[in-house]
């Protein structure tokens, strides 16, 4: 089967992360794929976040289109107004993964809903839309989405990669290892981790490595330092190198405001780390029941003053949790069996060029299709 992916290659975020893994688990299974990357079209702005496409940018698409002649579109939606324009103008059957974040908090809620409700009416018109969580199906069934057109495929994560070290990593360094991987920017509220870490001055006792990139980064480097026990490694795009430095860890923490599901966290959980994570998105869903910390995003400082301690004084909790977390990511959160669930959309799908799939497209987390 000849798939078309609409996605992005840069800058290096967990959107590019998302469709490079799926699509190279795609060709393995024998698919043709054809990488149409958002920035190579013609566009006034492009961002982490949003993609503001020129005139030129529907006619660069359907040249391609035409050339591959692909009998599925998957597009990686980016936040770009070409999202809405799609359902007029590709032939083929469109499949699409909506990963915009959310959170439940209902003063930010109301900042994310206003991207949903935008999208609503035109991700009606896809055949399929792809979600990570039954929560975020929740989110689009109230904004009128058909319950057909949802799919339920949580993220992957490639188990053989990312894979605990038991101890190999870390053999340079005897301090507990916390590490933050994601943007340096406000929606993932670090200075509510900083602070908290300063305060229990942690630095005499743990590292706390951040490994990303953004706008807040500058002025947090200048008030936490090395001598706070704090490391800022900056964008890390080699995979192996990365893996290495998740390995070096203890414990993983992500103390956002607003999240879609994690790929760094489930790297984190799939290399048997220690996870802390806020009830935002569909983050809480990985760490139930009892595999990591939950925090409220609105009390993270406080809540950690109390964590921090502890996960480095328990070191047999940390290795508890750290064998129940592989267990589950097996079960639930495998790349290699996600993109079963993937194949079975695309089937589904396939040959229907009216936008209503073949049959019943949803599939619930829990109710595996036979493959």
């Amino acid at each position: 089967m000849r798939v078309m992916w609409l996605g992005k290659q840069v800058p290096f975020c967990g959107n590019v992360t998302y469709s490079k893994q799926i699509t190279q688990m795609l060709e393995a299974r024998g698919y043709q794929i054809h990488f149409l990357a958002q920035e190579s079209l013609a566009c006034f702005y492009q961002s982490q976040i949003y993609t503001w496409p020129s005139l030129e940018a529907a006619k660069q698409f359907q040249k391609q289109l035409a050339e591959f002649q692909p009998h599925v579109l998957h597009v990686s939606l980016t936040l770009s107004p070409l999202d809405f324009l799609l359902p007029e103008i590709s032939p083929v059957p469109l499949v699409a993964t909506f990963h915009p974040p959310f959170t439940w908090l209902p003063n930010l809620m109301q900042q994310q809903v206003a991207t949903y409700v935008m999208y609503a009416p035109f991700l009606s018109r896809y055949h399929a839309i792809i979600v990570f969580s039954p929560k975020h199906r929740q989110l689009l069934l109230q904004l009128g989405i058909p319950d057909k057109k949802i799919v339920c495929i949580p993220n992957g994560i490639d188990h053989y990669k990312y894979r605990p070290s038991y101890g190999k990593g870390k053999q340079e360094q005897n301090d507990c290892v916390f590490i933050y991987q994601g943007r340096i920017s406000v929606e993932k509220n670090l200075p509510a981790l900083l602070k908290a870490w300063k305060q229990q001055k942690m630095g005499w006792r743990a590292q706390l490595w951040l490994i990303g990139y953004g706008a807040q980064i500058r002025g947090l480097m200048h008030h936490y330092t090395a001598a706070d026990g704090i490391r800022w490694l900056g964008v890390v795009k080699n995979e192996n190198r990365r893996i290495h430095m998740i390995h070096h860890g203890d414990v993983f923490m992500l103390p956002s405001w607003v999240e879609g599901l994690s790929l760094a966290l489930l790297e984190a959980f799939s290399c048997g780390l220690v996870c802390i994570a806020t009830d935002a998105g569909a983050d809480a869903e990985v760490l139930e029941p009892n595999l990591g910390v939950v925090l409220n995003p609105k009390q993270v400082n406080c809540q950690l003053e109390g964590v921090l301690p502890l996960l480095v004084e328990q070191a047999e909790l940390r290795k508890l949790l750290s064998h129940k977390s592989r267990e589950k990511l097996l079960r639930k959160y495998a790349l290699m069996t996600n993109v079963l669930y993937l194949d079975f959309v695309y089937r589904s799908v396939k040959g229907d060029p009216k936008g209503d799939p073949q049959g019943d497209s949803h599939v619930e987390l829990d109710s595996r299709p036979n493959i």
